[in-house]
């Protein structure tokens, strides 16, 4: 039985949510194919961690990291999506990536979305705090005892081996959509009223001059969840899952340093719970 992967896209998330009645499958469109893929992009016990602004050293792993690919193909058209469980990307590991996976695969660069989850637990391994911590290590001791790999060498290279594998797994599939009200509701703007009649974002925790959230009326607000399931045409196991939900998150509770999957980690271990009696396999976070 094909193992269930679930692919999440670029601010993710799929929680506990009270589904509204699927639309039924669409007929198999004229040689739509897909292939799923995950590749564990997990760094060292000990690598920085990225989401805040002092220096996190991870003592371990909640919940492995993974890039999660997705490939279609259709007559002469062939597209991508990897979602990578990390903070953020760079556009000099994407277009690397890109260039390998279009060289390994025939895709094209251009149909290759590559995005991140924004995982807070995710490696530091760009950007000018971690340059910064970088340097510092150097200074005192003539190398980075935190940067034991190159890990945005290893990520490019983890990337396209998502892409290769999904696109070596491809199958006819049929398409099926649905959407689902959170329940209770997940997300609220950023925004407070406060006490002297502003709007403000971030006005600081436990901020007294807070009234409470802003909700809808000082921003966007995104409360339902849209699922896009793919069923390849050979029977019962053979899924793949597609979820997206547009918030963004940060997921520690009391664990800050260790490595975590994060809200779209959790709800993959949702999925495999409801699920018992498929294989899912375990997959990671926005």
């Amino acid at each position: 039985m094909r193992p269930l992967a679930l692919l999440t896209l670029p601010v993710v998330l799929w929680a506990s949510f009270a589904a509204a009645a699927p639309e039924p499958p669409a007929p198999a469109a004229p040689g739509l194919t897909a292939g799923v893929a995950v590749v564990d992009i997990t760094p060292p016990v000990g690598y920085r961690m990225a989401g805040y602004f002092s220096e996190r050293l991870s003592t371990g792993t909640h919940d492995p990291l993974m890039a999660k690919a997705i490939v279609l193909r259709q007559g002469g058209q062939a597209a991508a999506l990897v979602c990578c469980d990390l903070l953020g990307l760079t556009p000099a590991v994407t277009a690397e990536a890109r260039k390998k996976a279009e060289a390994a695969t025939g895709i094209p660069a251009s149909h290759i979305l590559i995005a991140a989850t924004h995982s807070h637990t995710g490696p530091l391994y760009y950007g000018v705090l971690r340059d910064d911590f970088h340097a510092r290590a150097v200074a005192a001791g003539g190398s980075d005892p935190h940067e034991q790999v190159d890990y945005a060498a290893d990520l490019i290279a983890n990337i396209a081996r998502a892409v290769t594998e999904a696109n070596a797994a491809l199958r006819p599939v049929t398409l099926a959509v649905a959407e689902a009200e959170p329940s209770p509701p997940l997300a609220f703007n950023r925004r407070f009223h406060m006490k002297d009649g502003s709007v403000r974002f971030n006005p600081g925790v436990l901020n007294p001059a807070i009234v409470g959230p802003a909700g809808r009326s000082a921003g966007p607000h995104g409360p339902r969840a849209r699922r896009r399931g793919r069923a390849a045409a050979g029977g019962p196991g053979q899924l793949r899952i597609a979820s997206r939900y547009d918030r963004r998150h940060t997921v520690l509770g009391r664990l800050p340093v260790l490595r975590r999957a994060g809200a779209a980690g959790v709800a993959g271990q949702g999925v495999r719970a409801r699920l018992r009696h498929r294989h899912v396999r375990r997959h990671q976070s926005y």
